[in-house]
């Protein structure tokens, strides 16, 4: 059967709440609205059943008192109620069983939101129906009212829930549902376990001084995110040798145009300490001098044609002396590679 809306239309503001309280308050009105027209044994079939066979059984079936008979009670409406749809908790024994003891007046469902799982964007909430049947008849036939009741409920939340209950609440299939087995005669109880996906909060705006919400609603999600550190797998392995720091160059001497004769390409500095093959670098003492010309500065030479008092520089090994074409600006300094 189609329900009706759970708003009335001459009341839609096209405004919902989109919590979990209002879902649950919402399944319950659209489930009373679906078993509205079942009428189902209740614990007070036993207070009216009729104390003879003639003249107190009554001219209209369908009026107290019934029949003892749980075959021809079955047959009538006498007391036959719809089930009462609920919010709440099953009550249950400290080992975890249904506790049939403490549950509401039968026949009743009850509905209970018991867990929610928070994304980004949306909340998945997973909301279980419990069924409560009762019926006193010795060949134990109750679960078929579970049953009924069941197949109803999921043909209604599948037909209106992917759509959205009530233009707001929309179901994530599947749908399950299970008989409980346990031995609870004469209850008879069915578990039905839904997903409702509802949008996840978000952090409010920031109103003006005038807005009149509530304190500390506001949250702050302007942070750093945290720094990202590499993932690394850590083993027995010792780790690789690294190779020694180079040891530092060595200052040799400072040296002026004057000591520096382009003609013959040569430095002629008495006592220089350098010997042929030695690696050297120039460096300008400070930054408007020159090297000679075409030495460039950071770049290793080899010593070459070395004497007492003069040599010359080579790009490589052993190789041709660099023609200088002029004795360069200013004292500059000449370093020499370091050695271990």
């Amino acid at each position: 059967m189609t329900p009706t809306p759970v708003t009335p239309p001459e009341r839609d503001t096209g405004q919902r709440a989109l919590s979990v309280y209002d879902l649950e308050k919402t399944l319950v009105i659209f489930i009373q609205r679906i078993v509205d027209a079942y009428r189902f044994d209740n614990p007070t079939l036993n207070l009216s059943q009729a104390t003879g066979v003639s003249d107190q059984m009554p001219q209209d079936p369908d009026q107290p008192p019934v029949n003892f008979d749980p075959t021809l009670r079955a047959q009538t409406l006498a007391l036959k109620v719809a089930p009462r749809v609920i919010r709440g908790r099953v009550p249950r024994t400290v080992t975890g069983e249904i506790d049939v003891d403490k549950l509401a007046d039968v026949p009743h469902i009850l509905v209970q939101m018991v867990a929610a799982k928070v994304e980004n964007t949306e909340t998945i909430a997973t909301v279980r129906i419990f069924v409560c049947m009762y019926d006193e008849s010795p060949d134990s036939q109750g679960y078929q009212d579970c049953q009924n009741i069941m197949e109803a409920l999921a043909i209604a939340l599948t037909s209106f829930g992917q759509a959205g209950i009530d233009k707001a609440y929309v179901i994530v299939m599947p749908i399950e549902w299970k008989l409980l087995e346990a031995d609870a005669f004469p209850h008879y109880i069915a578990e039905m376990t839904t997903h409702w996906e509802l949008p996840s909060g978000r952090p409010l705006p920031d109103y003006p001084p005038s807005f009149l919400g509530v304190p500390a609603e506001h949250i702050d999600l302007h942070v750093s995110p945290p720094p990202i550190v590499p993932f690394t797998v850590s083993d027995d392995t010792e780790p690789a040798p690294q190779p020694p720091e180079p040891p530092p160059d060595v200052f040799v001497l400072e040296f002026s145009p004057s000591q520096v004769n382009p003609a013959q390409n040569r430095f002629q500095i008495q006592n220089h300490g350098l010997t042929n093959d030695m690696e050297i670098r120039f460096a300008v003492g400070n930054p408007t001098n020159l090297l000679p010309t075409p030495l460039t500065e950071g770049n290793y030479y080899f010593v070459v044609n070395a004497t007492t008092g003069n040599f010359q520089v080579a790009t490589s090994l052993g190789g041709a002396a660099v023609v200088l074409t002029d004795s360069g600006v200013g004292n500059n300094d000449i370093w020499k590679r370091g050695t271990a």
